[in-house]
């Protein structure tokens, strides 16, 4: 399913995928991810578990009418994380009880630790065993955040 409309900034926004489509990528991004963690590809296991967590990060703000289009590519990571961060401080009904403070503050540093290495990846040496320590732990903060989500989807579906 693809719609077409018009958003706040002129600019066409696209669905391109519906649910059935989202779920199989989903599997396919998982193990994508545990084939680049069992051999070594951290780069790849990094960019796949930052752009499970932009997804779950979007459907948390989606879900608990946060953030108009929450899912619009101009809207960064970090963004969302402060604003879920903001919601969870100031006790808001749902993301409060669904999602834990400590799992957000943890990826937003590890947010950091990961930008650095991509950004610096080619002017310093390469460290394996940085690398690998920022690709398992983002599996670890993916894998939680996965969890949390889908409590607040749960939530909704009552």
């Amino acid at each position: 399913m693809i719609e077409r409309k018009t958003g706040i900034s002129g600019r066409e926004v696209v669905t391109l995928i519906d649910n059935q489509q989202k779920a199989d990528n989903y599997r396919i991004l998982k193990a994508r991810l545990r084939k680049a963690l069992t051999n070594g590809f951290w780069f790849e296991a990094c960019m796949i578990e930052y752009a499970i967590i932009e997804d779950r990060t979007s459907s948390i703000l989606q879900h608990c009418c946060i953030c108009k289009n929450a899912y619009d590519s101009n809207k960064l990571l970090s963004n969302k994380l402060r604003s879920i961060k903001h919601q969870i401080e100031k006790g808001h009904p749902v993301i409060s009880k669904k999602v834990g403070i400590d799992l957000i503050t943890e990826i937003i540093d590890w947010k950091e630790e990961r930008n650095e290495i991509v950004h610096r990846s080619c002017n310093h040496t390469y460290d394996d065993v940085t690398v690998k320590n920022i690709a398992e732990k983002g599996n670890d903060l993916t894998r939680r955040l996965i969890n949390d989500s889908r409590k607040i989807s749960d939530y909704y579906k009552k």
